[in-house]
């Protein structure tokens, strides 16, 4: 069997600091990187030229969701067996890439989600439950890991799949399941993606990881945390109606 050709793919905003590390070891493990450049005002673009990446620059500032649909579209002209996603600035350690590469390379699953709790989940005891959920949390603030929470246990009733992080950006995704994404939202994108996949019968596994504080910098994600959540609701809701809708008109 031929080597798969394996390409990941980094949003990134501002984050000069630290694209060029990321790249680097992302190439360790992967054939090609694509680093997407939502307009960035720093040296973004060049560091991740420098450090190897191929970089796109878009033409006018999207979302993260508008970001990863700008690299899943170029990607895909690439022929890739297998996609790896994740974040430009330092949070996702490159060299777990492996750890869920694996997963999809030996057939375990079609799709992975690099998980910050689960690990926590698995070792968790009664009688400190309340030191395991804080430590969960880590640095998020508490509206944001409780929205993370939130989220997660929306997504998995809809999806009909338990999942513990669905608002992780660390994904690998089999061919299968990458040619097969269809992102309607510019917005964030992680519930709707699980959403669409699982409820398209992708197997999904998911991988603990050890999430880290940002190297460099904050959050260009989630600035205001209740408008943020107000779109994503909206964003799960219409996503499942017209997944819904889809498999009620194949019937």
């Amino acid at each position: 069997m031929s080597k798969p050709f394996i390409v990941a793919c980094i949003p990134a905003l501002n984050e000069e600091n630290t694209i060029g590390y990321v790249v680097r070891r992302t190439l360790k493990y992967v054939d090609r990187v694509i680093v997407v450049d939502d307009l960035s005002m720093d040296n973004t673009a060049l560091f991740a030229r420098r450090a190897g990446a191929w970089v796109i620059r878009l033409k006018k500032r999207r979302r993260v969701g508008g970001v990863i649909k700008a690299g899943i579209s170029y990607v895909k002209r690439l022929n890739p067996d297998v996609v790896v996603i994740l974040d430009a600035d330092g949070q996702h350690n490159p060299d777990e890439i492996p750890k869920l590469l694996n997963v999809v390379l030996e057939g375990h699953a079609d799709w992975v989600i690099g998980s910050r709790y689960l690990h926590n989940v698995r070792n968790f005891t009664s009688h400190n439950w309340v030191g395991n959920w804080f430590f969960r949390q880590k640095k998020n603030i508490f509206l944001k890991g409780l929205g993370n929470w939130f989220f997660s246990k929306l997504v998995s009733v809809l999806a009909r799949h338990y999942i513990t992080d669905t608002m992780s950006g660390f994904k690998v995704l089999s061919r299968e399941a990458f040619y097969n994404l269809d992102l309607k939202f510019d917005y964030a994108y992680c519930p709707e993606m699980a959403i669409n996949l699982c409820l398209e019968g992708y197997r999904l596994s998911e991988v603990p990881i050890q999430s880290r504080t940002r190297l460099k910098g904050e959050s260009k994600v989630v600035i205001n945390v209740l408008p943020y959540g107000v779109k994503q609701l909206g964003i799960i809701f219409f996503t499942y109606l017209r997944k819904s809708i889809w498999e009620f008109s194949k019937k």
